[in-house]
């Protein structure tokens, strides 16, 4: 059960403008971005982007107030469950997705064998067994397997009866023909499945292993051992079922259900995977929002420090401009007509390099 936490809407709101997200967040159990949702949900306006790069550099900020709202409380709950209870949920909605049967008997002969039951048939029968002493067959020439000789009739047996049951459930049975899988289509996800026998290691004595650089020092046996495995890696659920104190063909219905509960899990796992792409693609968008917002407070002051610079240099001009009048007018003389000029000229060149009055212009336009 999870630990909801209450905290009242001026409360959370103190709370934003006291700390960055990402610190806070992890006080209430959530992400930043669960927490930012919340706070819209409850119309409490958030620091914007590159705000806090701002209040690092000593600058001061006003924050807008906090609306009205009717919610004076609000209750956070961090996504939260016990393995038991996430266990149970899964199955509750294994359960809800097909009808799961008390057994699903396995005939001794199958009387109208699924499509990928007599493909697999036919392919095995020009097969010799390979290292491991098994005959193997992929899609899409039929199932996914690989088990030794006198164990092929009963593994398409267990086969047909499996799929037949997804099928008869409203399940889609797909051929990956590029990962040569056999897949059953629950919830969307495509849950790939095939069957193998488990071999015994057997050492070589040395007197009898081949020369050269092939030389093995074990060889394997069929175990007899058949087992229906999922090989996609799979955390928190069953993934594989085998020949144990029951033949498989006894446990074919906890397969089934067993299924289902994995595919629960798929999906689960599909949507923890989307929920962090979507969280890292906010993270990415407020850091390029921060990165952008500190890059125009560089170009912004750039830019001031250089209208600056120039209105100084303009105020040198016109004192140096006035200086050397002052000098000519000093001599008593009448001032030449080309020095006069010069002056002129300069005055000009020094309101011209002035950005006041463009300055002005703009902060009048808004």
């Amino acid at each position: 059960m999870t630990n909801t936490i209450k905290v009242s809407r001026i409360e959370l709101y103190e709370a934003v403008w006291s700390e960055p997200m990402t610190k806070l967040a992890g006080k209430y159990g959530v992400s930043d971005v669960a927490l930012g949702k919340i706070c819209r949900k409850h119309n409490i306006p958030l620091p914007g982007a590159g705000h806090w790069a701002k209040v690092a550099a000593g600058k001061k900020f006003s924050r807008p107030p906090l609306p009205d709202d009717a919610a004076s409380e609000i209750s956070i709950s961090p996504p939260e469950k016990g393995k038991a209870e996430q266990a149970q949920n899964r199955l509750a909605l294994a359960h809800q997705l097909a009808e799961v049967p008390a057994e699903l008997p396995v005939p001794q002969t199958i009387s109208k064998p699924h499509r990928l039951t007599v493909l697999t048939k036919e392919f095995l029968k020009s097969r010799k067994p390979e290292m491991y002493g098994l005959v193997s067959c992929w899609p899409p020439r039929g199932y996914a397997l690989a088990v030794s000789p006198h164990q092929v009739g009963r593994a398409l047996r267990i086969l047909d009866t499996l799929v037949k049951a997804f099928e008869r459930a409203g399940f889609e049975i797909v051929v990956d023909e590029k990962e040569r899988e056999l897949q059953v289509v629950i919830l969307g996800e495509a849950i790939p499945f095939r069957m193998r026998e488990a071999s015994a290691q057997i050492p070589i004595p040395p007197e009898k292993r081949e020369k050269g650089i092939f030389s093995r020092a074990y060889d394997y046996q069929p175990k007899g051992v058949l087992s229906i495995q999922l090989p996609k890696y799979l955390d928190q659920v069953k993934s594989s079922w085998s020949d144990g104190k029951k033949p498989l063909e006894e446990n074919l219905a906890t397969v089934f259900e067993g299924i289902l509960v994995a595919a629960v899990r798929y999906k689960e796992r599909s949507e923890e995977l989307a929920a962090w792409k979507a969280d890292f693609r906010e993270k990415e968008r407020i850091r390029a929002e921060e990165k952008a917002a500190l890059e125009h407070e560089r170009k912004t002051l750039d830019a001031l420090v250089q209208e600056a610079q120039r209105w100084t240099m303009s105020q040198q001009v016109l004192d140096y401009v006035t200086h050397i009048e002052t000098i000519l007018g000093a001599s008593g003389s009448k001032i030449p007509s080309a020095a006069l000029n010069w002056i002129a000229d300069s005055r000009k060149r020094a309101e011209q390099m002035d950005p006041t009055e463009n300055r002005l212009g703009a902060i009048q336009k808004g």
